[in-house]
């Protein structure tokens, strides 16, 4: 314990080589993938900028890994200075229990920011394990291995109806193949379920962002409203389903360095479903501690509240305290399935905006065992 303890307080050294004029504009989201974006305020640059990031990963389902990421900045219009950068960006990500993610992603805001493209290519495989689908499968059976195989395609439209209120659509693929390892199988959990799946989503997009910063908000809302379809005869599904996505993001200053961060998320998916796009519990921005995907089902609602403070110069701290719930279309709302996390974490502002983070998560005890984990990401959790 004491000797991988050390071993990620190494790993924690952050390393940037910055071929721009630091342009301070770096992100990280949803923990295995390098982000960049860059917010209305942030200093403008005169030509395509790049920047070259390697840092180290850490989660529970992920293991330890390294990532890697190469990011251009632009603008469409260099005489208008409030006009958000648009942004390319190569990533790649692999870890010592075999997982890797490789993809190009981007986003192009046209001229007066009346018009918005962001596009993202991904292709992963992910050794991970397997409880079953629904809470009662979770609590009681072991687990099974695979890999998660997945090719990923989207690309949203987004116009800018007044002020900071957006509409568009956003078209996805997916292929999602489930390889079982060659000692066990997945058919005692799956039932008569597929174990691969192709499928294409339409989809409808709401958008308000008052925030201040989208790298690490001071004060602002965000609200995200997502309703789409999955079609039969665009992939391999067998029948048409639907699926939605809510989330509210709010952030207030406190007293001085101190912020309060509230993250309100939902998500459906109809019956028909494939089972590899149910919703899951346990990410590196929701629900910290838990594996992800022990938990998993059609719908997902979770909510957590997060106090961050910065104690000295580049150093602050978190605590955070939250729960979910995730259910089926059959089966009813329970609350006694309700799922707690709680945790602390320690922040290092390696740039301006930017903070390596270290979270320490705890959640139920499940099967005689206090869940919890410990998470070694960049960017904040939401």
């Amino acid at each position: 314990m004491y000797l991988r303890g050390y071993i990620l307080v190494l790993l924690a050294l952050w390393v940037v080589f910055d071929t721009s004029a630091q342009s301070d504009s770096i992100v990280v989201e949803n923990g295995s993938t390098l982000h960049y974006r860059y917010s209305p305020i942030e200093q403008k640059v005169k030509r395509f900028d790049v920047a070259f990031v390697l840092t180290p990963t850490y989660t529970s389902s992920t293991g330890l890994g390294l990532g890697v990421s190469v990011a251009g900045s632009y603008s469409n219009d260099r005489r208008n200075p409030s006009l958000p950068l648009s942004t390319v960006n190569i990533f790649a990500l692999a870890t010592l229990k075999g997982v890797y993610n490789v993809g190009i992603e981007g986003n192009n805001t046209f001229r007066n920011d009346h018009h918005r493209l962001l596009y993202h290519l991904a292709f992963s495989s992910h050794p991970t394990r397997f409880w079953g689908l629904g809470y009662a499968e979770a609590t009681t059976n072991n687990y099974l291995r695979y890999t998660s195989n997945r090719q990923h395609l989207a690309a949203t439209y987004l116009y800018r109806l007044y002020g900071n209120i957006y509409i568009g659509t956003q078209l996805g693929f997916d292929y999602i193949y489930a390889r079982k390892s060659h000692r066990e199988s997945l058919l005692p959990y799956l039932g008569n379920r597929k174990s691969h799946d192709s499928a294409t989503s339409l989809s409808l997009v709401l958008e308000y962002d008052s925030r201040n910063s989208t790298l690490t908000p001071e004060r602002g809302l965000l609200l995200h409203l997502q309703g789409g379809i999955r079609p039969k005869g665009l992939g391999s599904v067998d029948d048409t389903s639907y699926l939605a996505q809510f989330n509210t993001r709010y952030f207030q200053p406190l007293w001085s360095g101190a912020v309060l961060a509230l993250d309100l998320y939902g998500e459906y998916n109809s019956a028909h479903t494939p089972w590899q796009f149910y919703a899951r519990v346990g990410d590196q921005s929701r629900m910290r501690g838990y594996y992800e995907g022990q938990f998993m089902d059609n719908n997902l609602a979770s909510a957590q509240v997060e106090l961050r403070q910065r104690i000295w110069k580049r150093f602050g701290a978190v605590i955070w305290g939250g729960a979910a719930n995730c259910f089926g279309t059959s089966t009813p709302f329970a609350w006694s399935h309700t799922l707690p996390t709680y945790g602390v974490g320690l922040r290092l502002e390696i740039k301006r905006g930017l903070n390596l983070r270290v979270d320490y998560g705890l959640g139920a005890k499940v099967q005689g065992r206090l869940i919890n984990g410990l998470t070694v990401q960049l960017g904040e959790a939401f």
